[in-house]
């Protein structure tokens, strides 16, 4: 086989073919070359090479017992309603005892009108004409003592050039009053009567008007 051919083959054609006759060689030349034939691909061996045994199953479990099949769901009508317990009911507040009403007030009866008393004394009508009767031959012009002058109601209330002589509404402090009661005035002629001296009272009791 020339070169070119052995160059041409695969190399594991010609590889096992020259193995041969380098051991031939050795043997001697009375060794007769036993032509080989090339070895076949991998692919021929790996099909006639027998098919190896199939591995042994293995032994059968133990079968487990039959799982028992789910319960059907229970009615809706027959499972247990949870329900919360109602609420306790609050108590409520003990209504109070009603009192008894107390008795209506009796109305009150209006007071008992008193018989309207006497007018308050006039100073033009009733006091004045005393002053003028009995008191004014003294008191009146520019020798009048103390400068006290009844001759008119602003001469009255000025009174004398120390103090006055009437205090409206204070008859028991005023001067003039305490004087006609006493009988210490008009001075040197007879006191005045009981009926003068109170309508004096009355008038300057009443504040004294200018009436």
């Amino acid at each position: 086989m020339s070169d070119v051919h052995w160059r041409a083959l695969p190399g594991w054609m010609w590889a096992p073919t020259l193995l041969a006759l380098a051991l031939a060689g050795c043997a001697g030349p009375a060794a007769t070359a036993t032509p080989q034939r090339p070895a076949a691909p991998a692919e021929v061996r790996a099909a006639a090479s027998p098919a190896p045994s199939p591995a042994p199953l293995p032994a059968a479990a133990t079968p487990l017992p039959p799982t028992p099949a789910a319960l059907p769901p229970t009615p809706m009508a027959l499972r247990p309603t949870q329900t919360s317990a109602p609420p306790t009911p609050t108590a409520l507040p003990a209504s109070p005892t009603p009192r008894p009403s107390a008795p209506a007030p009796k109305p009150t009866p209006p007071p008992a009108q008193r018989p309207a008393g006497p007018a308050a004394p006039s100073f033009a009508r009733d006091v004045l004409p005393i002053f003028q009767q009995r008191c004014v031959v003294c008191h009146s012009g520019p020798n009048a003592p103390r400068e006290l002058r009844l001759t008119s109601y602003e001469n009255v209330l000025k009174g004398t050039n120390i103090r006055k002589v009437i205090l409206p509404g204070r008859p028991d402090q005023s001067i003039l009053v305490d004087a006609v009661d006493v009988g210490y005035m008009p001075l040197g002629g007879p006191p005045l009567d009981r009926r003068q001296v109170e309508l004096i009272r009355a008038w300057v009791a009443a504040g004294a008007p200018n009436s």
